[in-house]
């Protein structure tokens, strides 16, 4: 069975409400890795997990697009520094992969999650090199950047329980799965 068979599998036993260590090991030596089969059920949303949560989702997507716009407008500004057509292709360009987040969040999809919090990790040694020079903003850039991670991680761990620290969860070499 190819990945894309046994995506389209999980999606219709989620749906019809079987639970994910039922799947595992009905799926499990059908063609892929227990790993990609463990990641696939994982990184799945469960329907119902995703309408408890659709305020939690909400919040996201708000900030998902005041970051883009904020992007865009940074993108704007460099166009008037650096000329017409490159500024435009960065401002372009940061407006299509902010909207890769917003689009992620939207149909829940756990890569949005797993990027959004590496990328934010990967930014918060920024925050803190301008702390000699600019004190305040740092802290507060700082603090912004670790309630992002913190807020993401929790959204991220209410719609995809099943979820480890980026990949599936393992208990003593086995996978195990909420429900």
């Amino acid at each position: 069975m190819k990945k894309q068979d046994i995506r389209a599998d999980i999606e219709r036993r989620i749906a019809m409400g079987e639970g994910k260590s039922s799947i595992f090991q009905a799926l499990k030596g059908q063609g892929v890795s227990d790993g990609t089969l463990a990641h696939l059920l994982a990184s799945h949303a469960d329907p119902k997990l995703a309408l408890q949560h659709a305020r939690l989702i909400k919040g996201m997507v708000v900030i998902a697009w005041v970051q883009l716009v904020l992007g865009v407008l940074i993108g704007l500004s460099l166009a008037l520094k650096m000329g017409s057509l490159a500024g435009l292709l960065i401002a372009a360009f940061i407006g299509g992969f902010a909207y890769l987040f917003v689009w992620g969040f939207q149909h829940s999809r756990a890569w949005a999650y797993n990027a959004s919090i590496v990328l934010s990790i990967i930014n918060l040694p920024k925050a803190l090199s301008d702390v000699s020079t600019e004190p305040a903003s740092s802290v507060f850039a700082l603090t912004l950047g670790v309630a992002w991670i913190a807020y993401t991680w929790f959204v991220r761990s209410k719609l995809f329980p099943d979820f480890a620290v980026l990949g599936p969860r393992k208990v003593s070499g086995t996978y195990r799965f909420s429900s």
